[in-house]
């Protein structure tokens, strides 16, 4: 899998990277999107033990966000087991189809297009 930050792209992930990432800021930048093939991901941002992360498999109808912010230490066992391709990866954690979370602020658009 292709590991990405704000300060690059490695083009194969490891746990141990994966782990230096999520503990130093510094290196992990803005953000990290560990990625199986486009469209197909597992990102986050954050820190200090409040990662929000998220997750799309496919279509915008796949795409989810953590209903809580993560640890560092449940962010790490998320992303291991997605990098492992556990097929069970993503238990412990509660997902929400991406805006429909209470905690931010709902948007609608008008918009008409000429």
């Amino acid at each position: 899998m292709k590991l990405e930050t704000s300060h690059g792209i490695e083009p194969e992930a490891s746990a141990a990277r994966i782990e230096t990432l999520i503990r130093s800021g510094e290196e992990r930048g803005d953000f990290i999107i560990l990625s199986q093939a486009d469209q197909i991901y597992l990102q986050t941002t954050g820190g200090n033990d409040a990662f929000i992360t998220e997750y799309r498999n496919g279509d915008e109808d796949q795409h989810y966000s953590s209903k809580h912010p993560l640890t560092a230490n449940q962010l790490l066992d998320l992303m291991v087991r997605y990098l492992e391709r556990d097929p069970n990866w993503d238990d412990g954690c509660e997902w929400e189809p991406l805006g429909e979370s209470e905690d931010e602020p709902t948007t609608t658009w008008d918009l008409k297009w000429s």
